[in-house]
């Protein structure tokens, strides 16, 4: 019977791999608790600011009852100094009233992505609005079915034929939207709103 026997360096050996191994599941263990705890928070935090920036139902908004031979030459008035921007002849500003705009949102085919969700207000020459923007566009199960309902308060201007809207506040439940998650500045061509 021959009798099997190790030397020293072969049993350090062994252990060494053997400790090394162990070392490395428990370190791989504590990484991946760790994501899944943070996930757990992260998602928690990400539900919270839903639930308090966001609704199940869209906001009611004020509707505008508009004569159609109104909307009409509202329309053909805004083309019109679209146009002449355009050929960089526009000899007068274009001045619409709080009751032109919300008609033109509320009536006219080409603003017809905006109707139902913003109504504009001009108060002491200051441009602002209510909004109610359904989140389904976003993607995402978690914002399935919500509203952003905000009262936004707005800077606007042409620039180049492009018309240029700043938020310069946005309030959510008479909160003021944290900046992380809102715009503040959007440029949109003027061939889009009119």
């Amino acid at each position: 019977m021959s009798r099997r026997t190790a030397s020293i360096g072969d049993v350090m050996k062994s252990r060494t791999w053997g400790g090394c191994l162990t070392g490395c599941l428990i370190v791989a263990g504590v990484v991946v608790v760790a994501a899944l705890v943070a996930s757990f928070f992260a998602y928690r935090a990400l539900t919270g600011m839903i639930e308090q920036f966001t609704d199940i139902e869209p906001k009611d908004l004020p509707v505008i009852e508009a004569d159609p031979d109104k909307t009409a030459a509202l329309e053909e008035e805004v083309q019109t100094f679209a146009d002449a921007v355009e050929k960089g002849t526009a000899d007068k500003p274009l001045v619409l009233t709080e009751e032109d705009i919300n008609t033109l949102i509320q009536h006219s085919e080409k603003w017809q992505e905006l109707r139902g969700k913003l109504y504009v207000t001009i108060e002491e020459g200051r441009v602002s609005g209510s909004v109610s923007i359904p989140l389904d566009d976003i993607r995402l199960s978690i914002v399935r079915g919500r509203y952003l309902n905000a009262d936004v308060t707005l800077s606007i201007s042409l620039d180049h034929g492009a018309l240029e809207v700043y938020f310069t506040s946005i309030r959510v439940k008479d909160k003021p939207l944290p900046e992380t998650v809102s715009y503040t500045h959007l440029t949109l061509p003027t061939k889009r709103i009119v």
